[in-house]
């Protein structure tokens, strides 16, 4: 046997006898890869990226302390251990080739197939015997034993769940589990020091209410270096016959290839250039624009809420925020959360006009799309752009995928590994996952904890959500991060309460007593040179509140009045109507005088009902909503977008009507001339308006008799309106939608009184007034007024029983930490994809199968499908969906070539019905059976229209 670190020493057992992996790549070299080496993969895999991402390390070195040789010393220590209980022998007799214990051990390791490595990770560590305390004693490790102890379990969850206690049926001590393993194991530990030549390791000082998340965004990085270290392409399986330290340097030169080859260094931010160099506008920055250039934000931990009239440019003013933390390197980059895939798809178009002027000339930033649906967007997945400003697509290869499959599947996913792209824009959801328990919830926290995080529209989600969404900005404080929040329409509780729960857990200089009380520091400015100080959360009353650009971090609140742009001033008449006919025929009339008209309805039922009647008219519309199989919802997104839109064209878009679902209310830069809305709530109405007359650049093209309006259609807020005052069957999909029939009629009574909004300066207190539960209300809807309320705080308490707390530590017990299809970022019923198949001569086919003509490869054939799917609620489907006898066998022949979970995806099977008359549009129709009562669902598909479903009676 080889010498090894001293001449008169062979190399030990804990080297040449245990085995870390066993799934070569490479057939034809060593099966098996020993633990000793994996464990230092994974250490240099970390500190590889933590030189390659230097954001990222300042942040890891703050969460521990600020030491920088000791933070980064003991993240390395807690990867190289951070499989220890593989050493066990349970694991090890998965392949006992390569386990010198095998033959003496079989029989009872056999008996411990069950236990996983994480588990006996932990078992070692705190058996009384073999465990943390003999090292303590040996003043190897130092400080609180109870921080070591989170710290440990941070590294040892490294595949996505937190370790926790060992069940009693199952506990054994750590002589049962690892037998002579154990000493081993201490061994291979106890040279971890020598080889970090420390010869001791220190606890950090945590403060409480950081703690949790501290060990949440350890745990993150870990989980990322282990899927780098784990990739046999830059770490090959090699033989264990070189000493510990040798293999120490050659791990390392490996790591940081890996690190930038994967694309994980952080991109070098340009430096500070002018407005109109970033974001491309030649015109004068507006007010709010103006005032994120020369700003006081760069601290970590601050927290910007831009709120101001729609279209009045808080994208590039967010922008400019972003820009300014970069080139200060306080982030990054950026991650862009938007309320729906279509406004995230949009923003990641805007991102993608501005992602060169965000960095370096001489480098390749890149940007991701992230929502569940993301990696089926046409020419999309992960985009690199080269030095000369060109997109280039880059993929993760399956076989570059590390062995640990659970690694695997987490970031082989596009909307995963968005999260650690220089620039991500994506739905809030696929961020609000690291808000909950959810598997490798660490690693988005980690990812997201370096970037800006963007909230758009963060008035637009209910009171779940906006407990979500304070639990995720708790906890991206707690990290150091920094966030921008966007809103036209916010209400002033929900900015208090989001700024109160982020100014306890900013860091800095700020009273900790102080602060878990709740209490808060308010400042502020009256005069250019003094401020004022409040201990109130609340602005003056005397403060201009609107538009309002809001500083938060640790120490204070600074809420600063904005003036408005001359082009934001607007008076908007309203037109109530309350019948439908009414609408129609305005709608026609506006339309042959040649004005781009949109109705926007609060269902898709009520978008194809409106569609029948015009269309019994004479008239051609668009349809735009949610329920379009994938490739034909992508296509009508673009076309919208680009008939509507910056780049449409008065010809273009003349005459035509868009029927829409509220996928268009916010965050969509699309421009009408006149504009229909379905009663909604006032906030969602002000959104809707900023649709209205948006681009000035078709102003001296809109016709000159097309009033200058918006048309709101809706039943009249009577003062002795009924219980079922939204119950008629014209409005009843609105009252289900809102689930507040009270709040809705304060918003028709506020708009009828007003008769005009006017903006910026009404904006404000429409909305107070409408949400102001003490004013005056019909005795009929008072009953809807209490359930609604009532839901409020069931919701959010619900919310706040489902998140993880930012105090919440890395530990098992907190609750089960589930996959993230079994984890409800929004409520209103699980959400179930279903693949849709349509009969051609005779055989079935992917729907999309047009999407790729030829389809001679595997890939084609599976791109297909993914296109084909089409995402409805549980209530849309039949319990336990059956399918047709006639084509079960063709479905299971489909379905054998899909993947396991694929394999669980429903298909509905559509045949095409003859048009009457023949120049009609073909309908495709389908059915589901219900397997347990029957019960025949129908299902009728076109792909200018989309899905509509007829439940059994």
């Amino acid at each position: 046997m080889k010498k090894a670190e001293s001449s008169d020493t062979v190399l030990p057992n804990w080297l040449i006898g245990y085995w870390g992996k066993a799934r070569p790549r490479n057939q034809d070299g060593p099966g098996w890869h020993p633990l000793a080496y994996h464990s230092l993969d994974v250490a240099a895999a970390l500190l590889a990226l933590l030189d390659a991402r230097p954001v990222t390390r300042r942040m890891a070195i703050e969460w521990l302390g600020g030491d920088a040789a000791q933070s980064t010393t003991l993240l390395a220590f807690l990867a190289m251990v951070h499989d220890l209980g593989k050493f066990g022998l349970a694991f090890q007799a998965q392949h006992p080739d390569a386990w010198h214990l095998a033959a003496t051990h079989m029989p009872e390791a056999r008996r411990l197939a069950q236990r996983t490595h994480p588990e006996d990770s932990i078992l070692l560590w705190t058996d009384e015997a073999l465990g943390f305390e003999r090292h303590v004693n040996r003043h190897r490790f130092c400080g609180d034993a109870t921080v070591w102890l989170d710290l440990v379990k941070a590294a040892f969850g490294h595949h996505g769940r937190p370790v926790g206690g060992i069940d009693v049926g199952r506990r054994l001590g750590a002589g049962e589990a690892y037998g002579p393993s154990a000493k081993d194991a201490w061994a291979f530990v106890d040279r971890l020091f020598d080889l970090l030549s420390v010869d001791r390791l220190q606890a950090p000082a945590l403060l409480d209410q950081r703690r949790g998340a501290v060990v949440h965004g350890v745990a993150g990085l870990l989980v990322l270096a282990d899927w780098v270290g784990s990739n046999q392409r830059f770490f090959p399986y090699t033989p264990p016959t070189m000493p510990l330290k040798d293999y120490w340097a050659l791990a390392q030169s490996r790591a940081g290839r890996a690190a930038e080859a994967l694309g994980l260094a952080e991109t070098p931010a340009a430096p500070l250039t002018t407005f109109a160099a970033l974001t491309g506008i030649t015109d004068p920055p507006s007010p709010l624009q103006a005032w994120t250039i020369h700003a006081d934000l760069l601290r970590p931990g601050t927290l910007v809420t831009l709120e101001d009239v729609t279209g009045a440019g808080k994208t590039e003013a967010a922008q400019m925020i972003v820009h300014r933390w970069m080139a200060a390197g306080l982030v990054n980059g950026a991650y862009w959360a938007m309320p729906t895939q279509a406004t995230a798809n949009a923003m990641y178009g805007r991102q993608r006009g501005t992602l060169r002027a965000l960095f370096r000339d001489d480098t390749a930033p890149s940007l991701a799309l992230a929502h569940g649906q993301a990696d089926l967007v046409t020419d999309w997945r992960v985009v690199r752009m080269s030095a000369d400003g060109e997109p280039r697509a880059r993929d993760v290869a399956r076989d570059e995928l590390p062995a640990t499959q659970a690694c695997a599947e987490y970031l082989s996913h596009d909307r995963r590994v968005s999260l650690l792209a220089d620039i991500g824009a994506g739905t809030i959801d696929q961020a609000l996952l690291a808000a909950l328990p959810t598997r490798f919830n660490t690693l988005r926290r980690a990812a997201l904890a370096g970037k800006a995080l963007v909230l758009d529209e963060v008035h637009a989600y209910d009171a779940y959500m906006q407990t979500e969404i304070e639990a995720l900005l708790t906890s991206h404080v707690a990290l150091g991060g920094c966030a921008i929040l966007l809103s036209a329409t916010l209400r002033k509780a929900d900015l208090d309460r989001i700024a109160s729960g982020w100014m306890r857990f900013a860091p800095g200089t700020a009273t900790r007593a102080s602060l878990a009380k709740g209490a808060s520091i308010f400042k502020r400015p009256q005069t250019a040179d003094a401020e004022a100080v409040s201990t109130s959360l609340a602005p003056a009353a005397d403060e201009p509140d609107y538009p309002l650009a809001t500083v938060v971090n640790a120490d204070r609140r600074i809420a600063t009045h904005i003036p408005a742009a001359p082009r934001s001033y607007r008076q908007v008449p309203l037109r109530a109507v309350n019948e439908f006919d009414a609408v129609v025929q305005s709608i026609l009339t506006m339309a042959s005088r040649g004005a781009a008209v949109c109705w926007i309805r609060n269902t898709v039922n009520d978008v194809l009902l409106a569609k029948s009647a015009l269309e019994e008219q004479g008239a051609e519309v668009i349809v735009f909503h949610a329920r379009y199989v994938q490739c034909d919802r992508q296509q009508i997104e673009r076309e919208v977008v680009a008939r509507f839109g910056k780049v449409g064209t008065p010809a273009g878009r003349r005459g035509r009507i868009l029927l829409a679902s509220p996928v268009v209310e916010q965050s969509l830069d699309v421009c009408f001339d006149y504009l229909v809305s379905d009663l909604a709530p006032i906030d969602l109405i002000l959104q809707r308006m900023g649709r209205l007359r948006r681009l000035k650049k078709f102003d001296r093209f809109r016709p000159v008799d097309v009033p200058f309006e918006a048309m709101i259609f809706g039943p009249v807020p009577d003062d002795d309106a009924p219980a079922r005052w939204l119950k008629d069957a014209a409005w009843q999909g609105s009252s289900a939608v809102y689930q507040n029939d009270a709040l809705l009629w304060r918003t028709a009574r506020v708009m009828q009184a007003r008769g005009v909004v006017k903006t910026p300066a009404e904006v404000r207190s429409l909305i107070e007034t409408s949400y102001d539960y003490s004013g005056p209300l019909p005795d009929g809807l008072r009953k809807a007024e209490s359930n609604a309320i009532g839901e409020e705080h069931a919701r959010r308490s619900f919310g706040r029983s489902e998140v993880l707390p930012c105090t919440a530590l890395y530990d098992a017990s907190e609750g089960p930490y589930l996959d993230d299809d079994d984890s409800a970022t929004r409520l209103g019923g699980k959400r179930i994809t279903l693949r849709v198949a349509r009969v051609v001569e005779g055989r079935l086919s992917p729907w999309s199968r047009t999407a790729t003509p030829n389809m001679t490869t595997e890939l084609d054939q599976s791109r297909a499908w993914s296109l084909s799917e089409l995402t409805l609620r549980e209530n849309q489907l039949p319990k336990l969906v059956d399918l047709a006898p006639r084509w079960r066998a063709a479905i299971d022949a489909i379905r054998a070539s899909w993947s396991t979970y694929e394999a669980t995806m429903p298909l509905l099977v559509l045949e095409s019905t003859a048009p009457a008359p023949a120049t009609s549009p073909t309908i495709w129709s389908g059915t589901l059976i219900d397997g347990t009562s029957g019960s025949i669902w129908t299902y009728r598909y076109q792909p200018d229209t989309g899905l509509s479903i007829e439940r059994p009676a």
